[in-house]
């Protein structure tokens, strides 16, 4: 799916994507539009074509229970660079940038 939309419910503690459909299955066709919604405790698979090393440190961060982030997710975009974000306590934070322009981390350092 390329994704052309996100929403966060903190209520729900859910990340809704929506986007076109890129590759054709039982569920979805090929072109049709899609949500996904990522929730805490319910396994995805993260695609991106192309990683680097800061890039894959930070999902490793962000999937780290010992950081107690009751929610973690990289928003990847085309129009602008990605962005790794942190929930949990009630508190949600941007933590980096993510893309070709390089990144860098929140300016407070709290994440």
């Amino acid at each position: 799916m390329q994704v052309e939309g996100v929403e966060y419910d903190a209520e729900g503690s859910s990340i809704r994507l929506r986007g076109k459909n890129l590759t054709e299955n039982d569920h979805v066709k090929l072109g049709a539009y899609h949500t996904l919604e990522l929730e805490p405790h319910r396994a995805f698979t993260l695609y991106k074509a192309v990683w680097d090393a800061l890039d894959v440190d930070r999902v490793r961060q962000a999937s780290d229970p010992a950081l107690s982030a009751d929610l973690a997710a990289v928003l990847i975009t085309k129009a602008r660079p990605g962005a790794l974000c942190r929930a949990g306590s009630g508190v949600a934070r941007h933590c980096a940038r993510v893309g070709p322009q390089g990144g860098g981390r929140n300016p407070a350092g709290d994440c």
